[in-house]
């Protein structure tokens, strides 16, 4: 973590982690341990707790303590307040990770009242306990993070009552939600729970967890729930000089002891969103989760290398991928990999961005199957590396990268859906050297470097400038990119039309985005970003990069997901917004 340009922690600030002796937890913490902050490891088993302190002590990992916690207990909780209170004064970060599910096949009153009370009512009463201590002056604000999970979400209740009543979210209260699970425990105590409209697991009888999960999914929808709720108490306290900043998440199915190590995400995954929203904290976000199986991204190039990473992290979120390669062989041995690892909701269409009728088949397709998208992320892109350049060889890089983008976007542009909640978003995967100091030509950085008034016609002249150039031979003329640091390195000057086609697409992303923003009442809003995933070692490069593919498809896959509103347009890096 760490990636945003602005670093609002040290190790000053204190971070307490419930539930993190293993699993989720225990990885939230190493993670928050890393960045430098002081962090909290709490547990109920006391023995647990600090062998796992050890286990982070080992790794050189000092600047963690540790403290029991028995969330269903009152006193284990005051005595942890009381604790941090003498030991730091005050808190900055609180991480509810602490849950537990029931799994057996018989259901009783007293295990789902024990679900419930450690994932609803144990959240809730440290929540409490600890709102004191968290400071006044938390850059950003102080943070709550409750961890919980898709099984949360409205769409699992039955009951239409309790869906309009809880998605009614800016005035949501404490007692509604306290309403909402004691009457689901009356229920379950009176063997009336298919009544309560509850969650309806029948798609999942035949799974090794079954109606258990039911106890499990309540409490999620009602911690999630109290996230809004205790929002809405907090800013209905005006005056008080405390901002503190309340969020809930899922960190995905992740394998951990909670559902006997069956999940397909890793402990690291796992912790990745609470961890960013600990330390990011975005203003845009709090209380909310905007993706599901119904949301639908298309990503380009992605049989392969950081684009078919892309598709698969983005799966792993429970989004709907449409994973797009020129070569169709290649494109469906790709989805039976990710089939493989139980990634079941993603889908292959044919597409080469350098064909019109290739684009138009996809759009086509795609509009009779989903009827329209939310996410498109460009990452379709070659490099001629050949010692020898050609004129062929130019243009069919400007083909690909520069003019295939534009042609994919403007085709699926009318696919994005009008209500993907934030905004659909449009994602190029472009490069650092597409970054206009490495353009020689004064009055080109300078045109190009005005993107609030860029448009389309000023990056094909741009574009078009370059190919005449190529074909007359008089590229140093033109002011192109200098190659000179480069000659003696494996690439030499071959790169200069791949440098030439990022410049275009970054310089693209700004046109789009004013052409876009120059279409009021339309009713879309369409948000777009490029990005560089870093030198990563691909085929690209004949695999000589620095970074892994899960490293390079963080910042595209990332911008997808969150869509900061501050860096629309603009070109990113390691989740931070670089100079183009």
């Amino acid at each position: 973590m760490g990636k945003e340009a602005e670093r609002r922690w040290s190790k000053d600030t204190v971070a307490v982690v419930t539930g993190a002796n293993k699993g989720i937890g225990f990885e939230i913490v190493c993670q928050l341990a890393k960045e430098g902050i002081t962090v909290v490891l709490t547990a109920r088993n006391e023995t647990r707790g600090k062998e796992a302190l050890e286990s982070l002590k080992s790794q050189e990992l000092h600047n963690v303590n540790f403290h029991p916690l028995d969330v269903t207990s009152q006193e284990s909780i005051l005595a942890l307040a009381d604790w941090l209170r003498k030991t730091y004064g005050g808190i900055d970060i609180l991480i509810n990770n602490a849950g537990i599910a029931s799994v057996d096949k018989d259901v009783t009153f007293e295990t789902v009242k024990l679900v419930m009370d450690t994932n609803y009512f144990g959240v809730k009463n440290v929540t409490k306990a600890l709102l004191s201590l968290l400071h006044d002056d938390t850059p950003g604000g102080a943070r709550v993070i409750v961890v919980a999970t898709r099984l949360g979400q409205l769409k699992n209740l039955l009951s239409k009552d309790y869906v309009e009543t809880l998605s009614d979210r800016e005035h949501l209260t404490e007692d509604v939600v306290d309403s909402f699970v004691n009457h689901y425990l009356k229920d379950v105590g009176d063997g009336s729970k298919k009544e309560g409209g509850w969650p309806n697991w029948i798609d999942w009888v035949n799974l090794p967890f079954g109606r258990p999960l039911e106890a499990y999914s309540v409490s999620k929808v009602a911690v999630i729930a109290h996230v809004s709720a205790l929002h809405n108490t907090l800013v209905a306290r005006p005056g008080s000089g405390k901002k503190i900043k309340v969020f809930s998440c899922s960190p995905g199915f992740t394998a951990t002891d909670l559902n006997n190590n069956r999940g397909i995400k890793t402990v690291e995954e796992g912790a990745d969103t609470p961890v960013w929203l600990a330390l990011q904290s975005p203003e845009e976000g709090i209380g909310t989760l905007w993706w599901s199986k119904d949301t639908v991204a298309v990503v380009t190039g992605a049989n392969k290398g950081i684009g078919f990473e892309i598709v698969r992290q983005l799966a792993k979120e429970g989004i709907t991928v449409v994973l797009t390669a020129r070569d169709e062989t290649r494109g469906k041995e790709a989805l039976e990999s990710l089939k493989s690892q139980e990634l079941h909701n993603v889908n292959f269409h044919p597409l080469d961005v350098a064909s019109q009728e290739s684009i138009l088949a996809l759009a086509d397709w795609l509009r009779k199957t989903y009827g329209g998208i939310d996410i498109l992320i460009n990452n379709a892109g070659i490099a001629s590396v050949d010692k020898d350049v050609t004129f062929e060889t130019v243009k069919l890089v400007l083909d690909t990268n520069y003019f295939g983008v534009k042609n994919v976007t403007k085709a699926l542009l009318p696919l994005l859906h009008d209500d993907t909640p934030g905004g659909a978003r449009v994602i190029v995967v472009a490069s650092r050297l597409g970054q206009l100091k490495n353009l020689e030509s004064k009055d080109y950085v300078k045109t190009l470097s005005d993107r609030e008034h860029l448009t389309e016609d000023v990056v094909d002249s741009f574009v078009n400038h370059y190919l005449k150039d190529v074909g007359d031979g008089s590229k140093k003329e033109g002011g192109w990119p200098n190659w000179i640091d480069w000659v003696n390195s494996p690439f030499g000057r071959p790169l200069e039309a791949y440098s030439v086609s990022k410049v275009a697409v970054i310089a693209y992303v700004s046109a789009l985005h004013n052409t876009l923003a120059a279409q009021p009442g339309s009713g879309k809003k369409i948000n777009v970003f490029s990005c560089c995933p870093g030198y990563v070692a691909t085929d690209l490069n004949n695999n000589r990069g620095t970074k892994t593919v899960e490293e390079g498809a963080d910042t595209p896959g990332w911008l997808a997901l969150q869509s900061p509103k501050e860096g629309i347009a603009k070109f990113w890096a390691e989740r931070k917004v670089v100079d183009f």
